[in-house]
């Protein structure tokens, strides 16, 4: 096979690949925005009420 012929067979192969790629990474970033949202509040309170403890102690 020539170089050519190679990259005639594989590019559209590559460029899907990523495209799926693409698509399994925005869906991860979506899963961990919605979790930061979510948890990010718990985790603040939880280090503020440490930190208050911590200072009583």
């Amino acid at each position: 096979m020539s170089e050519v012929e190679v990259m005639v067979v594989f590019a559209p192969l590559a460029c899907a690949h990523f495209a799926w790629l693409r698509e399994q990474l925005r869906y991860v970033l979506r899963r961990v925005a919605i979790a930061t949202r979510f948890f990010a509040p718990l985790a603040c309170a939880h280090f503020a009420y440490a930190e208050r403890t911590a200072l009583r102690i």
